[in-house]
């Protein structure tokens, strides 16, 4: 979809047309949408979104008797209902359309075999709102937990579409949003990892979800965006943490005041600055770059200690990412005998998102199986119904 760059609007990061398209699948209506959209304003970026979701909506109604019919035009309004709340929640009609975000989504995971279980988690006068999901069938709890963290600009239901490979392969996937995103009251700050540590805890927990029988002691972070960069800080704090996937998310290099006076070129510094204000929350004051500039995980010590193998996979041509973020990666460690494997796609974007059903994804299953030792467990066993 390289072509798409041609077509970007002024106010657009690129990644947005990419994640979109992988979305509905329907690349020129993203395009023409785009097109009459002059702002992220809720009259002028809303009801344009919310039109083409209402008509997938009716369209499933219409088709309640086929299954296969219903669930995609209800995976279609999905996803247009998700970007009408797009990049977050910042005004009483994308708040409003969320709710049906995750009616829809709920919906859409029951249809598909795979219901969302609620967690509600008390954690330092908050909430948690959190989901679990395992598929009927397939699910084999001697897989490890797939913990999945999305990014910035986007809500926990958006993993939908990454999450059925790996629900077809017996993992359970816990999700919960961005410190500061969709559900997640809890402004994001330096050490966020706490909240997706509470998470853990509440699974183990007698008093809590224990009883739901889930293995917290093997669990992979898998972070898409800003959501990589947490995977890796909870794997630092937490030995439950059996492996780390980050996938086109910040480690040390994209935090320098150098990248964000690089970026001041390209539309993606404005669009990051206000996109983190918003997770930083109404009583954050401070300066962005001077908050980001305490979140490196070398001037913070915490990359090179972590002992669990990890992954770090993203696209050479990421504005907002250095590519030098895999070198980081790979060679800051205390043990030369700590596993490190990075990716980077030559000429492919953020999250490498081109390529990230057909490529990114099955290698990071392939890779969990490699160094979580799932070689002697037999998939043909299912637990759950």
């Amino acid at each position: 979809m390289k072509w798409v760059k041609r077509t970007a609007h002024r106010y657009l990061p690129l990644d947005f047309y990419g994640r979109a398209i992988a979305m509905t699948g329907e690349a020129s209506v993203i395009l023409n949408k785009v097109k009459d959209i002059a702002s992220f304003s809720a009259t002028d970026w809303v009801p344009i979104w919310v039109e083409e979701a209402d008509k997938w909506e009716q369209r499933a109604y219409f088709n309640a008797n086929n299954l296969t019919d219903e669930l995609r035009a209800l995976r279609k309004a999905l996803a247009y209902y998700s970007l009408a709340v797009y990049p977050w929640l910042m005004d009483d009609d994308r708040i409003a359309i969320y709710e049906k975000v995750k009616k829809l989504y709920k919906r859409v995971s029951e249809l598909s075999g795979a219901p969302v279980e609620q967690l509600d988690i008390p954690f330092e006068g908050h909430i948690l709102k959190a989901y679990l999901r395992r598929a009927k069938g397939l699910y084999n709890p001697t897989l490890p937990v797939i913990f999945f963290i999305r990014g910035l600009d986007s809500t926990k239901e958006v993993s939908y579409w990454d999450e059925s490979m790996i629900l077809d392969q017996g993992y359970a996937i816990i999700s919960i949003d961005f410190p500061g995103m969709g559900e997640n009251t809890c402004p994001m700050q330096t050490d966020s990892e706490k909240i997706f540590q509470a998470v853990i805890n509440a699974l183990a927990d007698p008093k809590l979800y224990a009883n739901k029988k889930i293995e917290t002691d093997r669990i992979v972070t898998w972070g898409l965006g800003f959501g990589g960069y947490w995977a890796y800080k909870l794997a630092a704090i937490d030995s439950r943490i059996k492996a780390a996937i980050n996938i086109g998310g910040p480690v040390h290099h994209a935090f320098s005041p150098s990248i964000f006076n690089y970026l001041k070129r390209f539309k993606e510094i404005s669009f990051l600055k206000s996109v983190s204000k918003a997770a930083l929350g109404p009583n954050f004051k401070g300066s962005v770059t001077q908050f980001a500039k305490q979140l490196s995980l070398i001037k913070n010590g915490v990359l090179t200690g972590i002992t669990a193998p990890l992954l770090y996979v993203n696209g050479t041509s990421d504005l907002a990412v250095p590519s030098a973020e895999g070198n980081i990666v790979k060679h800051k460690k205390n043990d030369s005998k700590m596993d490190r494997q990075v990716l980077m796609f030559a000429n492919e974007g953020h999250l490498a998102i081109d390529i990230l059903d057909e490529v990114v994804l099955p290698h990071c299953l392939q890779w969990i199986t490699q160094k979580v030792d799932l070689a002697k467990i037999k998939f043909s066993s299912c637990y759950y119904h």
